[in-house]
């Protein structure tokens, strides 16, 4: 079930539960109405140890990053110690012991990538090679990164099975939560047909909004309807724009009579024609 479903199946269970305190419960909806509570009991525990195993899960992933990190590093101060060992191999400094490329040494899987940098090690303490106290001391911190990746990942193998476990039996008792949801909803409109206005106020719609940590923090009534005449902020006022043949009125007539029709362009009248002289 993703995430989301299963956070409104949670609000919808904390709502639930504070409506049915607030009523006075029927005898005929009492044994469903009191399933239905037990039934959300179970799920949110269930959501509870999901959240924790997640929590672990991720402490023991940063410590397996953490691990592939020294790692790397240690790879690079071998591979730089070689260079300083034997100036000539600056291109391959691990080509001497096998085929192990520097960029590809450490990609991939963190558990192979352990593996190919023990191997590498091994095969330098025993090629004995230039400056061997230094080179030595560079292999050994490989093979002790090695097996800190080795031990983290190790570590993190029961908290991978425990979150996926916990992550099923949430998903499973999200969707029992909501089959009894419904049942027991059905029931309480028989139960309460005479009576509507209890019923909404039991198994009405649920304002997602309202239950959201960040109104409950801000103080938001949980049975209160959003008002439907929002105002603007202090200070402003809503603009409403006039229709397009509409006349002005206001500081937009002042304006328009401000300002001044443009000056007729002067025109010089055409002279008259010459009448021909008479014979």
């Amino acid at each position: 079930m993703a995430r989301s479903r299963i956070g409104l199946a949670l609000v919808l269970g904390a709502v639930t539960t504070e409506r049915l305190a607030a009523v006075s419960v029927p005898a005929e909806l009492r044994t469903q109405a009191q399933a239905l509570l037990q039934q959300f009991a179970s799920f949110k525990s269930a959501s509870a140890r999901a959240d924790s195993a997640r929590v672990l899960h991720k402490a023991a992933s940063a410590d397996v990053h953490v691990a592939s990190d020294t790692l790397v590093s240690s790879v690079d101060q071998l591979a730089a110690v070689l260079i300083a060992a034997s100036p000539g191999t600056r291109a391959h400094p691990f080509a001497p012991y096998g085929k192990f490329v520097p960029a590809k040494l450490t990609a991939g899987s963190r558990a192979r990538a352990a593996d190919k940098v023990t191997e590498l090690a091994a095969a330098v303490i025993a090629a004995k090679p230039k400056g061997k106290k230094a080179v030595r001391d560079a292999a050994d911190q490989c093979t002790k990164a090695a097996r800190a990746v080795h031990a983290a990942h190790t570590k993190l193998t029961p908290f991978v099975v425990e979150l996926k476990r916990a992550r099923e039996e949430r998903a499973a008792l999200a969707v029992s939560f909501t089959q009894s949801f419904e049942a027991a909803r059905h029931l309480a409109k028989h139960v309460w047909r005479s009576d509507l206005a209890t019923f909404n106020a039991v198994f009405g719609a649920v304002e997602r909004y309202r239950y959201s940590p960040k109104t409950r923090k801000k103080g938001a009534v949980a049975g209160a309807t959003p008002p439907t005449d929002v105002q603007p902020a202090t200070g402003t006022q809503p603009v409403v724009k006039a229709p397009a043949n509409a006349p002005a009125v206001g500081a937009a007539a002042s304006a328009a009579a401000s300002v001044t029709a443009p000056a007729p362009v002067p025109t010089t009248p055409a002279k008259p024609a010459s009448t021909p002289a008479s014979p």
